[in-house]
């Protein structure tokens, strides 16, 4: 069974974000309300597959979308079925693009959306030893949950395992 919680739903890779039975995957899928959401796990869940090819093919027509978990949904999952597909040149333009997409970052977007920004950007970068086009310092700035700002210092984890990839990287 699905996670009841509909915020999550609107999260970037909703599917990854979810919970269910085991066995129960397509139930969780079939079960998300929206349908651009639901498209984008069914994107996730071929990928998990081994169905790049499928993957890509759901996940594309988000590549430009102004909803940015949508966006940033798109640009992970197509960059890494490509990479599948040994399509390396489409995979970078899809990392690129999710880099890029800082720039839709206005003022309707909040803390939440930030940091899913932050996340994946740095995660793409570190996973493919690339340069991440965000610093350490933007991760300790980000205000990732509500009491955040409270804090003076990174989380152990992110100090132990983000700060070092990232640095790393640079």
């Amino acid at each position: 069974m699905a996670n009841p919680q509909p915020n999550i739903w609107h999260a970037p890779m909703p599917l990854i974000c979810s919970s269910f039975e085991p066995g129960h995957l397509d139930g969780a899928i079939e079960a998300m309300p929206d349908s651009d959401y639901r498209t984008i796990a069914l994107a996730e869940a071929a990928y998990f597959r081994g169905k790049a090819d499928e993957a890509c093919r759901l996940a594309e027509p988000f590549l430009t979308s102004d909803v940015l978990a949508l966006r940033i949904s798109s640009c992970f999952i197509c960059g890494f079925a490509n990479l599948s597909l040994d399509h390396a040149h489409a995979a970078r333009a899809c990392l690129l693009n999710l880099a890029s997409s800082e720039e839709h970052l206005n003022d309707e977007y909040g803390d939440r959306e930030r940091a899913a920004y932050l996340l994946f950007t740095a995660s793409s970068s570190v996973l493919l030893h690339l340069k991440p086009p965000v610093t350490a310092d933007d991760f300790y700035k980000a205000p990732c949950c509500p009491k955040a700002s409270a804090y003076s210092r990174p989380t152990p984890w992110l100090t132990r395992h983000i700060s070092p990839a990232i640095t790393a990287a640079a």
